[in-house]
């Protein structure tokens, strides 16, 4: 087992010298990643290695004995070893790091021994360490290797996609989560490495956080409020105490001047705070320099006195005249900075810094300087408004002219989210984040936008599938709206007077009376949805509403969302909140017909759910507790399944409480005169008729049929005899039963139908589907899962008649 530091090879002397003695101590505290200190050769041969650190993993430097630090590191050619060391005496007052460490004396790795892609699957064409050269009394030459600090830490991020940027947008580093995302084996990592991000993601992530200039223009140029006016050629000492810290600024024959110096850190603060939680804020900034430097801008930071630098909370926009470029720093971090196109010269300037919504940026003279997207919002409603500049030696002056601040309430985030990039030919739908860790992204002084991706190609799938089932759904309905409004409650009604329909009516009424999980069994048409209702309304919670879930319908990819509901941005889509439909029947009555048809998962969702009633919305770890019945159907008895396996039976135990069986009609044929009678009521209103009722002959055919398709048959035949009879009774004529011969073999329930795979489709399955749906190949092919051209074909190919349908 390797120690963190280990001392090797015969320089137990070297060590006991006065200054070496407090060597290895003082690189150990000074430098975050120490790797090893070497004992170097003039013409660079590796000769010992004197210490080794194992605190960032176990590598052992061995492997470079012999070889020579200048295949290594990148090192001047035209200088020796010797030359670029630094001279170390014997005092002890020369062990201070800005001396011994100076990152300018410095040199990169050339990435060929460290192994990194092995140990941490990370591919980079940054350097993974330094080395510096000290030529040191009684010792001679001797190397330190110091890791950069950003490949430890992107261990953290070995499961996410992870991927460095440089300002022009070229992979400078990635990890191996990053690479998984391309199935095409060219975009592999030595493929990878120094390609434009935008060759393989659309849009460039980092184009859509700097956004569009034209879009900045448009919120800037809105009709903002004025919150409060600082004009400082009008305004008195004792009215800038209203508005900010008197004691930043003076006075001269030119009007007032803030004094940016390192005694006040740079910073002018203002007295109100901004409520950046609900509001947007827009800051005009009218002031003239007599140098080439800029003020910066805080917003939504933090008290200014105390440690912390007050923008460890907020928003920092500050320029750098050295770099000529301006930076924006979100909590403290770099997240943004551009290369200033215009040169600042001395003069009058108007500045305009601008949070409306996602949108951040800064205006010079009405043109766009930085703008930046943050899909992360800081919201704080006690932020505090700074001017600042960085004035790190001498004191920098800026004449002020006047400072407005404005605010609008806060602007809705837009609905699709803008920070979701489509992968190669959109085989996959990513979202990013921007790492906002200057260990990460600060790499040998430079700064790197770093990204961690997350595939949300499910999410999206999910929300285009639903979106496709409510389109579906809102064409139903405004199709049959007109026919439902006619229906009154009183279609749910329970008819009947058979014995087995009046048992069942008085066992429900005493099983409605509490809350116990029903489970109802009956072919189909048999009126399973009529005494679930019936149920419902006979129960404490008749005051609440019915809710039905026809889960044959409902495709499991939507299930969970649709049942349990989901928070705001859970899933690509997810706008806002929506509550599930157990939820939505609070105090009330959910009803799942046709639950044979769950999938095992969706199975194991709904028994987690029955053992509590508690729910969690997709996207949230808050349980919220449901009071609600729960009513089940099923028109292929569960012990069945269970039997097959394809039903679990923990599941089939916690539902089958209380089970009713609802009987067929052919075996409750005396209910079919009142049934005739109230179906006869239902339709004469709805068409506008007055038939009185049925003739003899035309019940004794009804009495006589088998009626294989059950009450709902009855009430199609029905209805068909009320809209073409022209007389006031329903003659034997205007009775329309099916002629067709049933084929028996098709009543019974195949196996577990293979839907949206058309190929698995055998013949009994395409018959069953039009059976069930009455012979209407729309019905069946949607219920299928498959398009109706395909359902068609099928019906070719297996050369099914009509006459093996009824």
């Amino acid at each position: 087992m390797a120690k963190k530091g280990t001392l090797l090879g015969n320089y137990n002397a070297f060590l006991s010298t006065k200054i070496c003695s407090s060597l290895i101590p003082f690189l150990r505290s000074n430098l975050t990643y120490l790797g090893a200190l070497l004992k170097i050769a003039e013409n660079g041969s590796v000769e010992a290695i004197i210490y080794q650190y194992y605190e960032l993993y176990n590598f052992d430097f061995n492997s470079i004995l012999k070889r020579n630090i200048h295949d290594l590191y990148h090192l001047p050619a035209n200088r020796s070893l010797s030359d670029i060391a630094l001279k170390i005496g014997q005092n002890k007052d020369y062990l201070s790091a800005e001396r011994l460490l100076d990152s300018r004396r410095s040199y990169p790795s050339k990435n060929v021994y460290e192994e990194f892609e092995k140990l941490f699957d990370f591919h980079s064409n940054l350097h993974y360490s330094r080395i510096f050269f000290w030529n040191v009394d009684s010792l001679g030459l001797v190397a330190i290797i110091k890791f950069n600090d950003f490949v430890r830490r992107t261990v953290y991020y070995k499961y996410s996609p992870l991927v460095f940027l440089d300002k022009q947008g070229i992979i400078q580093g990635f990890n191996k989560s990053f690479a998984n995302l391309f199935s095409n084996k060219e975009q592999q990592p030595d493929h990878l490495l120094s390609q434009s991000i935008e060759t393989i993601l659309s849009p460039n992530p980092i184009e859509r956080i700097k956004g569009k200039e034209e879009d900045y223009l448009v919120v800037k140029e809105e009709d903002w409020e004025t919150t409060y006016q600082i004009d400082f050629s009008k305004t008195t000492e004792k009215e800038f105490e209203k508005y900010l810290e008197p004691d930043f600024i003076t006075k001269d024959a030119h009007g007032w001047n803030w004094n940016a110096c390192p005694t006040n850190r740079g910073l002018l603060p203002f007295v109100f705070p901004l409520n950046t939680a609900s509001h947007d804020v827009k800051i005009k900034i009218v002031f003239s320099t007599s140098t080439h430097d800029l003020p910066g801008v805080i917003l939504s930071g933090n008290d200014c006195t105390g440690p912390l630098f007050p923008d460890y909370q907020g928003y920092c926009f500050n320029y750098l005249p050295e770099e000529k470029e301006f930076l924006l720093k979100k909590e403290g971090e770099a997240v943004l900075n551009v290369k200033l196109r215009q040169v600042i010269h001395p003069g009058r300037y108007v500045m305009d810094v601008v949070l409306r919504g996602e949108r951040l940026a800064c205006f010079l003279n009405g043109k766009l300087l930085l703008g930046y997207m943050d899909f992360d919002r800081i919201e704080n409603p006690s932020g505090r408004l700074y001017l600042y500049n960085d004035a790190q030696k001498n004191p920098i002056r800026f004449l002020l002219e006047s400072v407005t601040v404005f605010t609008l309430p806060k602007k809705r985030i837009a609905p699709q989210p803008s920070n979701e990039c489509l992968v190669q030919n959109g085989e996959r739908v990513v979202r990013f984040n921007q790492l906002l860790d200057s260990r990460i992204t600060r790499v040998d002084g430079i700064f790197h936008y770093t990204f961690v991706f997350y595939d949300v190609s499910h999410f999206t799938q999910s929300i285009k599938s639903l979106t496709e089932e409510r389109e579906k759904a809102f064409r139903e309905r405004d199709k049959f709206k007109a026919i439902a409004a006619q229906i009154k409650e009183e279609h749910r009604e329970m008819i009947g007077l058979s014995p087995d329909i009046l048992r069942i009516k008085e066992k429900a009424k005493v099983a409605a009376a509490s809350p116990v999980t029903i489970l109802i069994d009956g072919k189909t048409g048999t009126g399973k949805e009529v005494l679930a209702y019936y149920i419902h309304i006979n129960s404490p919670f008749c005051g609440g509403p019915f809710i039905k879930v026809d889960c044959s319908a409902l495709p499991e990819t939507l299930l969970e969302s649709e049942l349990f509901g989901f928070e705001r941005g859970a899933f690509t889509g997810a706008v806002q909140a929506r509550r599930g439909k157990f939820e939505e029947a609070n105090k009330g009555t959910v009803f799942l017909d046709e639950v044979g048809n769950l999938s095992m998962n969706a199975q194991t969702k709904l028994l987690h759910f029955l053992q509590d009633f508690t729910l969690e919305h997709i996207g949230s770890n808050k349980k919220i507790k449901v009071e609600t019945r729960i009513i089940v159907a099923t028109n292929i008895p569960l012990q069945e399944l269970v039997d097959k396996g394809r039903f679990r039976a923990d599941l089939f135990y916690r539902m089958n409480t209380v089970n009713f069986r609802l009987p067929a009609l052919s075996e409750r044929k005396e209910d079919i005169p009142s049934l005739c009678t109230y179906f006869l009521k239902i339709y004469n209103n709805k068409f506008k008729r007055s038939i009185r009722g049925f003739s003899p002959d035309s019940f004794q055919k009804l009495m006589t049929y088998d009626w294989p398709g059950n009450v709902r048959e009855l009430e199609n035949v029905v209805q068909n005899a009320v809209l073409f009879c022209d007389k006031k009774m329903i003659g034997n004529e205007n009775i329309v039963l099916s002629r067709m011969k049933i084929n028996r073999s098709y009543t019974i329930v195949p196996d577990l139908i293979p839907f949206g795979n058309p190929r698995a489709l055998t013949r009994t399955h395409i018959i069953y589907l039009l059976r069930k749906n009455g012979g209407f190949v729309d019905k069946a092919a949607k219920e299928a899962k498959i398009s109706r051209a395909t359902f068609f074909r099928k019906i070719k190919l297996f050369s099914i008649s009509k006459e093996e349908l009824f």
